[in-house]
């Protein structure tokens, strides 16, 4: 199994007005081909900005060091359209509320287009071609007539798959996942997790899952990472994870779960479940 991403001694300070504030303390972690890399911790922990900092989209005040490698290419050197010309077209990115990363006012044929031909040099005719694919990929059916409506005109469930169409529509090498599942219920959070773990299994996907919720990533992690205060205390096997954790942080996030573990438990929780969930059809 290749490396696709590789965060090295990845440090990140934002600089106030009479004060420097450590954010990220020397954070080290890998993300291989075919697997889902999750990372995990409370609100405040320095996950969703570890993502972020990964496509350069950290707060302009920061103050960084380290290493981030995707593949050959170390991002931290580069900037401006080298940068632009890697995300979207070699990293996806999910975030947790569809209603802020897909335009209302765009239908989702003009968004998923516009980013097929900016990164590809596709036909507008190429470009509505694969756009039609990609949904169809994600559940979204429907061929040609669906590039035409607009975000509103789709559920919650779907507006994110919609979402992830369009970070995987130039086929990266990587996709962040930001709290994909946590602003959809229980039912439509199942569907999206399995349409993930399908995407990576077919596709050879190497994903970077960010969750505070131990019991989404028992469900769909290959490796969890436990983040605290800004480091990694803890990573290994979802299976040690779970079952043998040695750091502290570590069994009281566990702890706190429903009956000591919560959400779906297996892939097979999710097989079951599959594509099958309403909003898939809807």
């Amino acid at each position: 199994m290749s490396t696709v991403l590789r965060i090295d001694n990845l440090t990140l300070d934002i600089r106030g007005t009479d004060q420097v504030t450590p954010i990220l303390r020397g954070v080290n972690l890998a993300v291989e081909a075919g697997t889902v890399q999750g990372l995990a911790g409370e609100s405040g922990s320095g996950k969703s900005i570890t993502g972020l900092t990964v496509i350069g989209l950290e707060p302009p005040t920061a103050i960084t060091s380290g290493t981030v490698w995707l593949g050959e290419t170390e991002l931290m050197s580069i900037t401006g359209s080298r940068l632009n010309a890697i995300r979207g077209r070699r990293i996806g990115m999910v975030f947790q509320d569809p209603s802020t990363s897909l335009h209302p006012q765009l239908t989702i044929g003009s968004q998923l287009t516009d980013h097929l031909r900016y990164h590809l040099r596709l036909s507008k005719a190429e470009a509505r071609e694969r756009a039609a694919e990609s949904l169809s990929r994600v559940g979204i059916q429907g061929g040609m007539p669906v590039l035409e409506r607009y975000p509103h005109e789709f559920s919650g469930g779907q507006r994110q798959r919609i979402a992830i169409a369009i970070a995987l529509a130039c086929s990266p090498d990587l996709l962040i996942a930001d709290e994909p599942t946590t602003a959809l219920d229980v039912t439509v959070q199942a569907g999206v997790l399995a349409l993930i773990r399908q995407l990576v299994d077919d596709l050879g996907l190497a994903v970077l899952f960010i969750t505070h919720d131990l019991g989404v990533m028992s469900s769909i992690a290959d490796r969890v990472a436990i983040m605290r205060n800004g480091e990694v205390v803890e990573e290994g096997s979802r299976s040690r994870i779970f079952n043998d954790p040695q750091h502290p942080y570590t069994h009281s996030l566990l702890a706190s779960l429903p009956g000591a573990k919560g959400g779906l438990q297996t892939r097979e929780d999710l097989a079951a479940i599959g594509l099958r969930d309403e909003e898939a059809t809807g």
